[in-house]
């Protein structure tokens, strides 16, 4: 351990204040003139404990005025008082996966270790259940520290997490610095308290002098730091170590007790200017030699830093750590590395403020030796800044056989860190590697298939970030690099490529991209061992998906839908294979039927799917996104309501806040099957429309459906104010719609001269050819068994028509719950 500050000369024992031992060995400030945050913030904790809902406080201050301090003295007046404080720190580059830090803080607190059972997963719907419990059983503080770093691909965590505790009594408090951050708009509806942090007086600049030295400070000091300073504690803290360290403040005599300034005023305002300047010098002030140059080596592997990758940097890397610690430089952090293979439960070191670590890291000698090292072995990482560091560095000094390890360890990597931390983290790893595979070509093994799965994860990653469009040129690129396959290997790689050209085209032409479509079968024909594998079904799952979702188009589906229920039901093919096909694709067709007998299909596919769920998460959610829109279909709006209410916590818990703002407002819509008028329903429904969570094509979209539920209404004239309001052409509506607005307007005879569009399934086709070549419409009336389109009334309309001999069945879901 480093040892105490004793003495400034040599010749006698000084006599040092306890506040000043502490400041001197520690940076600690006798904590000063913070009365009135500490008092607003527990006022924010003690505020109607029996009133429920989520409460948050925002404190701003510029950096150095003491946020995180303030928070150090307020956890007492919690903890006494029977509460549990849960503290995160978000760093920049470091702070990758909001839920995972969560996740970690609550795991390594003792005392919710003791209330809660099991374990917490790293899922922002983990993390909000075991709170949701937490909070049942002891009041809760959550303090998220620098929430102004949040990364913008973590903001729907963020929203996830607070809308699934929204109706729990959890406070949380944010600190920020004063700029503008993406996550504001997030946190704004749940915000109580705000407080804003300024620099200290001139009256708490004197006391805190008084606490520091037991001593009165000098009128014209205390003015020049108050006045260089500007309160603020980080710049005093500066000024002060400073001005000690150069014995510019110092013991009035050799022996004596009472500390002054020891120098000319001129030269202490001067000199306190040049600290406060150069702020990050003086934060490091009081480091030997040795120690300065120890916390430049590890500023090299970023903010946040392991034991591990520290013991590669630096000799005695733990008595270093200690002693920095001991100084004010690095404190205890909860972090989450990159590591996703393994969880690694040692501790990880943070530097103490930003501003210190971009100070130090200007100065850093970090060794791209070490770094390149550090990558080669399986150990934690805690920031994407050690990959920033590489990048470009000459590799001639670094041994060949530790590229080759780096590349190895990282290749398959930047798909899963995209999952678990997000694309930030992933493209610094990815663009590393290309580096590394272009720079040492030579050191990587079977360069052509790196270089293929690399392409192919920087195509999977810029669709994921950027869209369809913006990674065109990579799909082109990387399907003529992977054309001709002869193996079985590069089937799978060629495929993948097929399946990003299907998604393109299919966005760019609203058609389904059949040269691609053909591929992909003159493939499988080539190589029909590859069917019954896992790869197969992903890549035959994501094609058929991606066209319907992009082209509005189900006729892929359909002409697929033999093959699909082969796959299901064919034992000759393996179980699990068998269960994936169920998982992925049959979901799809839960909403697609037009008779009868496709109807009870379903219903049979509902059944096989909820009994391979198993606890999978992910496919509960799939079969929540598909089933909702299959009971609104069939008229079902009461159990359609009742899933709605119950798996709102997965929805916000997998981020899927457009599929539960889409559903809120079909289900505020549905009220009005049960007697609230169409008018009052709507109005009630449109916020969910039109939040920002929604595209702008899907509210007109959900406009279009509101038209077709108040015409299942008999609202026919609401629904002609409704679509001038919303500007919606009868030309819009799908043909459900339309054909019904005309029937009740009689306008009958425009029925056949109705334009098809792709997005309409083959009854109502066939409707408009019996009205064309004037045919018993008898002979068709099975196929209108989908309730909720067509009903009885809209049948004896037809019949009127001089349609007679009609029968319709209405059995279908049994009694539609609509009047």
């Amino acid at each position: 351990m480093a040892k105490k500050f004793e003495a400034l000369q040599s010749t006698e024992r000084v006599i040092v204040p306890e506040a000043l031992t502490g400041f001197l060995n520690h940076g600690i400030l006798p904590f000063t003139g913070r009365s009135r945050e500490i008092e607003m913030l527990v006022q924010f904790w003690h505020q109607a404990p029996d009133e429920q809902g989520l409460q948050a406080a925002l404190v701003l201050g510029e950096a150095g005025m003491g946020k995180s301090r303030v928070i150090d003295e307020l956890i007492p007046h919690i903890t006494h008082n029977g509460g549990i404080v849960l503290r995160v720190k978000l760093f920049t580059g470091s702070t990758l996966s909001l839920a995972q830090l969560l996740a970690k803080a609550i795991r390594t607190n003792l005392g919710v270790r003791t209330l809660l059972a099991g374990h917490v997963e790293d899922t922002i719907g983990s993390v909000t259940t075991a709170l949701q419990r937490l909070v049942k059983l002891r009041p809760a503080l959550l303090v998220i520290e620098d929430i102004h770093w949040l990364p913008a691909e973590l903001l729907m965590e963020l929203a996830g997490f607070l809308e699934g505790m929204s109706q729990e009594y959890l406070r949380v408090v944010f600190l920020a610095r004063p700029v503008v951050f993406d996550a504001r708009g997030i946190i704004e509806r749940y915000l109580t308290t705000e407080i804003a942090m300024k620099g200290l007086n001139a009256e708490e600049v004197e006391a805190l002098w008084e606490r520091l030295f037991i001593s009165r400070g000098e009128e014209e000091c205390i003015r020049v730091l108050h006045e260089i300073s500007g309160g603020n504690p980080l710049a005093l803290r500066s000024a002060l170590r400073g001005a000690v360290h150069s014995k510019l403040i110092g013991i009035e005599s050799m022996g004596g007790s009472r500390w002054k300034v020891l120098c000319p005023l001129p030269v202490l305002k001067s000199n306190i200017s040049r600290f406060v300047e150069v702020l990050s010098d003086g934060l490091a002030a009081h480091l030997t030699s040795q120690e300065l140059d120890s916390a430049r080596q590890l500023a090299a592997l970023g903010e946040i830093i392991s034991p591990e990758a520290a013991a590669i940097m630096i000799d005695n890397s733990k008595l270093v750590i200690e002693q920095l610690i001991h100084k004010g430089i690095l404190v205890p952090v909860l972090s989450v590395s990159l590591e996703i293979e393994k969880e690694f439960e040692q501790s990880a070191y943070g530097f103490t403020h930003t501003l210190l670590h971009r100070h130090l890291l200007k100065q850093s000698s970090g060794s791209s030796v070490q770094l390149m090292r550090i990558l080669a072995e399986n150990i934690p990482i805690h920031s994407i800044q050690l990959f920033e560091q590489l990048q470009g560095v000459s590799l001639e000094q670094i041994p060949n056989d530790s590229i080759a390890a780096a590349f190895d360890n990282w290749v398959k990597r930047p798909p899963d860190i995209w999952v678990s931390h997000g694309s930030q983290a992933a493209v610094v790893v990815l663009d590393t590697l290309k580096w590394l595979l272009d720079a040492a070509p030579s050191t990587v093994a079977n360069v052509r298939y790196r270089e293929i799965y690399l392409r192919l994860t920087t195509l999977m990653l810029a669709h994921m970030k950027s869209g369809l469009q913006d990674c065109q040129g990579e799909a082109r690129r990387y399907a003529e690099l992977t054309a001709n396959p002869t193996t079985v290997e590069e089937a799978q790689q060629y495929l993948y490529g097929c399946s990003y050209m299907m998604c393109i085209e299919g966005e760019q032409t609203g058609k389904i991209p059949i040269y691609w479509w053909n591929e992909w079968q003159k493939s499988i024909e080539k190589f029909p061992a590859w069917k019954g594998s896992i790869e197969y079904m992903v890549i035959y799952a994501s094609m058929l998906h991606s066209t319907l979702l992009l082209t509005g188009d189900f006729a892929l589906l359909r002409a697929n839908e033999d093959e699909i229920m082969k796959l299901i039901f064919d034992e000759s093919y393996p179980a699990e294979f068998r269960e994936q096909i169920i998982l992925h694709l049959s979901a799809q067709y839960f909403n697609m039927f037009e008779n009868d007998r496709e109807y009870k299909h379903r219903l049979q596919l509902i059944q096989l799917y909820e009994k391979n769920i198993k606890n999978k998460e992910w496919a509960n959610v799939m079969f929540v996104r598909n089933y909702m829109p299959f009971l609104f279909s069939t008229g079902q709006f009461g159990d359609f309501q009742k899933l709605l209410k119950s798996t709102i916590p997965l929805l916000v818990s997998h981020q899927l806040n457009r599929g539960q703002n889409q559903w809120s407002y079909w289900a505020k819509l549905s009220d009005s099957a049960f007697g609230i008028p169409i008018q009052s329903a709507s109005h009630a429904a449109e916020p969910y429309r039109t939040s920002e969570h929604i595209f702008p094509s899907a509210q007109h979209r959900l406009a279009k459906d509101t038209v077709l539920f108040s015409i299942l209404l008999d609202e026919y004239q609401w629904a002609r104010q409704y679509m001038h309001q919303h500007e919606i052409e009868l030309s819009e509506l799908d043909l459900s719609a339309q054909i019904l607005i005309l029937l009740a307007e009689d306008q009958v005879e425009k029925i056949p001269a109705i334009e098809f569009s792709r997005h309409l399934d083959g009854l109502f086709r066939q409707l408009c050819q019996v009205f064309s070549a004037n045919a018993d419409i008898a002979t068709v009336a099975d196929h209108f068994s989908k309730i909720y389109i067509l009903t009885a009334k809209r049948f004896a309309k037809i019949r009127a028509r001089g349609n007679s001999g009609l029968e319709v069945s209405l059995t279908l879901g049994g009694t539609p719950q609509y009047r």
